[in-house]
């Protein structure tokens, strides 16, 4: 899986060419190769004895949200130094309390066990597609390697603030991207 996913690999080199697509590459290995701890834990089965932190505690299944990999950990302990940008602390205890009490901290990761594609080299996308790249996203892919994997793109945009949590950090400019991207198919 991990080779599938090398941005050195010779599928890959033809889309790296300009300094945008050099950082992406350099951070699609760091992704790939040294930020996956969710996705490995992810990847045991749903229910298995490692998710019994998740299940059984609300503790652990906020340490396991609030620390799931080092980007999202950043992001996250700027609402809890104080910082104004993003999500509130209240935002971030409700959204443990909702998965706590819905029981849905485990399932949540059954997308991962589920999905054995190659999230990196979608084909046969026949639709219109829209991407809005949030600069603290775990990956932003540069629009020269989005138009190669996407040939219907009828909107690409890098927006200023967000990341992971874009829709829940960026409401306002996620909707605007939705309202802009989907204008032309009106």
């Amino acid at each position: 899986m991990l080779d599938s996913i090398d941005p050195h690999a010779p599928s890959r080199r033809r889309f790296i060419g300009v300094a945008t697509a050099s950082l992406a590459a350099a951070s699609l290995s760091r992704y790939a190769f040294a930020e996956t701890s969710q996705s490995i834990t992810e990847v045991a089965p749903p229910g298995g004895g490692d998710k019994a932190a998740i299940r059984d505690s609300p503790i652990g299944l906020a340490a396991w949200m609030l620390d799931h990999d080092a980007a999202s950990q950043a992001m996250i302990a700027r609402v809890f130094d104080g910082q104004p940008e993003g999500l509130s602390r209240d935002d971030v205890l409700d959204n443990v309390t909702l998965y706590w009490l819905t029981n849905t901290g485990v399932s949540s990761a059954r997308l991962y066990w589920e999905n054995k594609l190659n999230f990196f080299a979608p084909k046969h996308v026949a639709i219109p597609v829209a991407v809005s790249v949030f600069p603290d996203e775990i990956f932003a892919a540069p629009q020269s390697w989005t138009e190669k994997a996407y040939p219907k793109l009828i909107h690409y945009n890098r927006l200023p603030k967000g990341g992971r949590f874009a829709a829940w950090e960026q409401p306002q400019a996620f909707t605007e991207e939705f309202r802009v991207s989907f204008r032309t198919l009106r």
